[in-house]
């Protein structure tokens, strides 16, 4: 028992600061790239859910299609830097948040538990690090919203800035509660299936 315990937690190798920063550079890197090249896509939801009378009947490529020809490139996308900076955020803290949650759990745990309840833990730690995670997220989505919805307002900076005079800091929070549904779950399963992969090939 003793060695199977040894071997089940053998690659949760300490980490340092050097590690966890290329984690984050990595996360950060990842996250920016994937959520910029669909800002198009989040456009055109974001309109026909904002702007059903205009674009509720339209298909993604309709409203794509509608979008460009009426505001041109740019139209297309709204919202990139709200999206950049909420998704730095989500990189820089989801991935080295999940591998220092899982080691505390683990040492927490103790060896012989954290053998026996691994999967309960590994979905723990995901979810902890994805919420604190989606702290940074939220607002950025609500500015990347507002920047879709009503372009004329502005910029990201001058956007945040207006539904805080407006309507107070809560609401860059609104939508977090959904949020934290939709990103936790995921987290949990994205983490979950690395982990699963990572115990079959190391």
């Amino acid at each position: 028992v003793k060695a199977a315990t040894s071997a089940a937690l053998s690659r949760e190798r300490p980490l340092d600061a050097s590690v966890y920063t290329l984690f984050a550079i990595a996360g950060a890197a990842g996250c920016t790239l994937t959520h910029s090249v669909l800002v198009p896509i989040d456009v055109v939801k974001t309109r026909k859910q904002t702007d059903p009378a205009t674009y509720g009947d339209l298909s993604l490529l309709s409203g794509a299609q509608r979008v460009f020809k009426d505001e041109g490139l740019p139209g297309l996308f709204l919202g990139l830097g709200p999206t950049i900076v909420g998704y730095v955020y989500y990189g820089v803290t989801v991935y080295p948040g999940y591998e220092f949650l899982k080691r505390l759990l683990f040492e927490l745990a103790g060896p012989t538990l954290a053998a026996t309840i691994r999967v309960p833990l590994v979905l723990l730690a995901g979810a902890g690090a994805t919420c604190v995670a989606c702290l940074g997220v939220c607002p950025a989505e609500a500015v990347r919203i507002r920047a879709v919805a009503e372009p004329q307002l502005g910029g990201g900076g001058t956007i945040a800035m207006r539904i805080v005079e407006d309507e107070g800091w809560q609401a860059l929070y609104a939508g977090l509660p959904p949020l934290l549904v939709r990103q936790g779950l995921f987290g949990m399963m994205k983490v979950l299936v690395f982990d699963t992969f990572a115990e079959v090939v190391y």
